[in-house]
C-alpha cells in the first residue's frame, strides 16, 4: 500500500515537471520581447518584468518538487559524501524530520492561507500600474509546496525502507 502511494506521488512530481518545463519557453519568450523593446527599441514594457516573476518563481515552486524526487537538493556534500550509505540515510530521514516537514508544512499551508485570501479579494499586483490578478500566482505557490511536502512524504517513506532494509543486511 505504502508503495503504491509512494509510486502515485512520484508520477505526480513527474508529470508536473514535464508540463511545467514548457513554461520555460514562455519566460524566454517574454524576456526577449522585453529586452528588444527596451534596447532596440527604446520602449521598454510595463508588463513583462511581472510577468517573468510570476513564471520564474512558478516554475521555481513547481519545479521543488521533482528536484526532491531526483535528489538534486543542495547539501553540503564535504561531509556527506563520506558518509556510509546507512549513515546518509539517516541523516536524511532526521532531516526530513526535524527540518522538512516542519519548515515545507508550515510555509504550504501558510501559502493556501495566502492562495485562498488572494482570490477571495479578486488581488491584484501593485508593481506597475498594469496590475495584474495575482491570484494565479499564489496558487501556483500553493499548489507547489504541497506537492513538494506530498513528495517529501514518499521520499522519508524510501528513507526509512531504506534504512529498515540496511539494518536487515547487517550493514
Amino acid at each position: 500500500m505504502l508503495a503504491s502511494i509512494v509510486s502515485r506521488i512520484e508520477a505526480t512530481s513527474g508529470a508536473f515537471v514535464r508540463v511545467v518545463r514548457w513554461w520555460i519557453i514562455g519566460l524566454l519568450v517574454v524576456t526577449c520581447y522585453d529586452v528588444g523593446a527596451r534596447y532596440l527599441f527604446a520602449s521598454p514594457t510595463q508588463w513583462a518584468f511581472e510577468l517573468t516573476i510570476m513564471l520564474g518563481g512558478s516554475l521555481i515552486v513547481l519545479g521543488a518538487p521533482y528536484v526532491t524526487l531526483i535528489n538534486r537538493h543542495v547539501r553540503v556534500d564535504f561531509l556527506y559524501d563520506r558518509w556510509s550509505r546507512r549513515t546518509r540515510q539517516f541523516v536524511d530521514t532526521l532531516g526530513f524530520l526535524v527540518f522538512f516537514f516542519p519548515m515545507v508544512g508550515f510555509v504550504a499551508w501558510a501559502s493556501v492561507v495566502q492562495a485562498i485570501a488572494s482570490w477571495q479579494m479578486a488581488e491584484r499586483s501593485s508593481l506597475s500600474y498594469w496590475e495584474p490578478p495575482i491570484y494565479p500566482f499564489k496558487t501556483a505557490i500553493a499548489i507547489g509546496l504541497i506537492l513538494l511536502f506530498l513528495q517529501g512524504v514518499a521520499t522519508f517513506i524510501r528513507h526509512v525502507a531504506g534504512l529498515r532494509k540496511e539494518g536487515r543486511n547487517g550493514s
